[in-house]
C-alpha cells in the first residue's frame, strides 16, 4: 500500500515496530526487505509491559518520595516530614531508626504493639539487637511488659525500659526520639498511619 511518510522516516517507523514486537521484518538473500505485522495479541502483551514498569516505578518512587520531600523541606529551612499509611508506615519508621547514629528513646503502648503487629515488632526486635542499637523506653505498667522484661530473648544490655501508671485508657501509639527526629505511629488497623519529623529543636524539647 502507498504510503505518504518518506522512505527514511518509513524505514525508521518500521525498524522502532520491529523493536517493539509489533512488525517482522523479511529479508531473503538478494531480495528487497519487507515487513509484516505481528499477531494482534503481541498489543496485549506490551501493554501489560508498560502496565508493569509503571508501577514498578511508583513502587520505587514511593520508596524515596519520603526522603526527598524531606531533604527539599530543609534545603528550604523547613522541618522534614514524612507520612506513611498502614504497616508500610511501621516498616518505614522502623527502618529510619534502624540508621540512628546514638540511642534511641521510646514511650509506646506495648501490648497495642503486640495486638497488631507483632510479627514485624519480633523482626524489629531482633534485628536492632543483632545491630546493638540501643534504646530507652517509658511504657504502660502491666502484666503484659513485666513479663516481657523476664522474657530470656529480652537483652538488657540494648533495651531499659521503665515504666508510668496505667492511663485510663491504652493510648495506642509509638513515638520514638533518635538524631534530630522524631516519629509517631498509630496503631489501630483503621487508622494506622506513621509520620517522621526532622527537626532538631523538636527532637531536643521531646
Amino acid at each position: 500500500a502507498a504510503s505518504a511518510l518518506k522512505r527514511g522516516l518509513a524505514y525508521k517507523t518500521l525498524t522502532e515496530l520491529v523493536a517493539l514486537g509489533l512488525a517482522v521484518k523479511k529479508e531473503p538473500p538478494g531480495k528487497i526487505a519487507s515487513f509484516e505485522p505481528a499477531h494482534p495479541g503481541k498489543l496485549k502483551e506490551l501493554a501489560e509491559k508498560a502496565e508493569r514498569e509503571a508501577k514498578n516505578a511508583q513502587t520505587a518512587l514511593s520508596g524515596v518520595l519520603g526522603t526527598l520531600v524531606s531533604d527539599y523541606n530543609l534545603a528550604c529551612g523547613k522541618p522534614g516530614v514524612r507520612f506513611y499509611e498502614g504497616v508500610e508506615g511501621f516498616r518505614q519508621i522502623s527502618e529510619d531508626s534502624m540508621r540512628a547514629q546514638g540511642e534511641i528513646r521510646s514511650y509506646l503502648d506495648n501490648e497495642a504493639v503486640n495486638k497488631y503487629l507483632a510479627k514485624e515488632n519480633r523482626e524489629y526486635i531482633n534485628r536492632r539487637q543483632r545491630l546493638k542499637l540501643k534504646k530507652k523506653m517509658i511504657a504502660l505498667d502491666t502484666p503484659y511488659v513485666r513479663d516481657r522484661a523476664k522474657d530470656k530473648n529480652f537483652d538488657p544490655e540494648v533495651t531499659e525500659i521503665r515504666v508510668l501508671d496505667m492511663p485510663p485508657f491504652p493510648f495506642e501509639t509509638v513515638m520514638q526520639i533518635y538524631d534530630d527526629k522524631i516519629s509517631y505511629l498509630t496503631l489501630k488497623p483503621e487508622a494506622m498511619f506513621g509520620v517522621i519529623i526532622e527537626d532538631e529543636r523538636i527532637a531536643r524539647m521531646h
